[in-house]
């Protein structure tokens, strides 16, 4: 995976394996215990989990070092901090998380602060902590007297190269002359090339860019009008289908007060081509054997069968067309109240005996008008 846990680092003079003082790896929880592997450390809000993105190979490796690193300082360090800056940078995802590093650090510190109670106490170098510094001394030593020796040789060298230049001086003299005549010629030249290639790049670079405004134009307003056409078509469809459905309520109410009237015995006065087609008188004759389905029920399909209270108050409420007003649907509901009353219901079972079960889709079908009487009764009111 590009990290490693609880190893031990070389030391940086002399290649020895160093223990480390703690674990930052596992106080830190560097690997995501959903995945078993190392993903993003950041919060992903969306999902109210530890975000699972994949980090890349070389933050992988440059988290791992600066692990190795960490761990080897103690974890009441006052410098770790920085530290712990580098480590979220490399473990946070690019997409989404980088703007998360100081959440991360303040939650990393939180955890070591845990982990280490009492902040100001630094943790005392041990016996193999004091003789590896001597070693880093010696070295050190050793270096700086060879850095003197290096010192001292170049200068030598640059002592004999200075006479030489002295005594080429003169020669050179006329030679730099004609150089720099040349070479401010050139020089010439190639400003002005810089400046036509310049002034190309630039129009060419104008050119582009106008160029992808006229096409970004051109899609945004193919978009425009695609957008449009589609919300027009919604529209549309949402119209018609408003308008069939107004009209299969307007036509259930033509034919409740159709039935109501031939059910009475009266004849309508405008019947239409559609209720012509559909005669319900046809249909009462042909229902004779059973009265019930001679009665126009107060649903949008006319069918006793399809009663229920709610299918009774959603015809009440959308079938009666002339019903604009609440006066007017007082009045209607008034008229429908005396139609549905229970006293009522001999005359709507003509020849049958009413059941018990008759009795109640009557008194449930009352219920409805007078509420909905009740309601325009409150509305004519207020």
């Amino acid at each position: 995976m590009g990290i490693r846990s609880g190893s031990t680092c070389a030391d940086p003079v002399f290649g020895e394996q160093k223990k480390p003082l703690w674990d930052p790896f596992a106080t830190l929880e560097i690997i995501n215990p959903a995945r078993g592997s190392f993903t993003c450390v950041g919060h992903a809000p969306s999902k109210r989990r530890r975000c699972q993105n994949p980090i890349a190979r070389h933050n992988r490796d440059a988290a791992s070092n600066i692990l190795d690193s960490i761990a080897q300082a103690s974890a009441n360090s006052k410098a770790l901090e920085s530290k712990l800056r580098e480590l979220a940078r490399v473990s946070l995802c690019l997409a989404y998380h980088q703007n998360q590093v100081d959440t991360v650090v303040a939650q990393w510190q939180w955890k070591i602060r845990s982990m280490c109670p009492h902040p100001l106490e630094e943790a005392q170098p041990d016996s193999c902590e004091m003789e590896r510094q001597e070693r880093e001394r010696e070295a050190l030593e050793w270096l700086r007297h060879w850095a003197q020796q290096i010192h001292e040789v170049l200068k030598r060298q640059q002592k004999e190269r200075q006479d030489k230049e002295r005594q080429e001086k003169e020669r050179q003299e006329q030679e730099r002359q004609e150089q720099e005549r040349q070479e401010k010629e050139r020089q010439e030249q190639e400003r002005q090339e810089k400046e036509r290639q310049e002034k190309e790049r630039q129009e060419k670079e104008q050119q582009e860019r106008e160029q992808k405004a006229r096409e970004q134009e051109t899609r945004n307003e193919r978009l425009r009008r695609s957008a449009q056409q589609l919300r027009e078509e919604r529209e549309r469809k949402a119209r018609e289908e408003a308008e069939k459905e107004r009209k299969e309520w307007d036509q259930a109410w033509e034919n409740y007060v159709k039935r109501w009237n031939d059910f009475k015995g009266k004849v309508s006065t405008s019947p239409s081509p559609v209720l012509l087609r559909t005669s319900p008188v046809a249909e009462a004759k042909s229902t004779t054997e059973n009265p019930r389905e001679a009665i126009p029920w107060p649903v949008k399909s006319g069918r006793q069968k399809d009663l229920t209270a709610s299918n009774v108050e959603s015809f009440f409420r959308m079938a009666p067309t002339k019903a604009n007003s609440p006066g007017i649907t007082f009045k209607m509901m008034q008229a429908e109240s005396l139609k549905w009353h229970p006293d009522k219901i001999t005359g709507l079972f003509r020849g049958t005996t009413p059941t018990d079960a008759d009795r109640m889709i009557i008194n449930m079908i009352c219920k409805v008008v007078i509420r909905l009487r009740a309601e325009a009764r409150d509305r004519r009111s207020s």
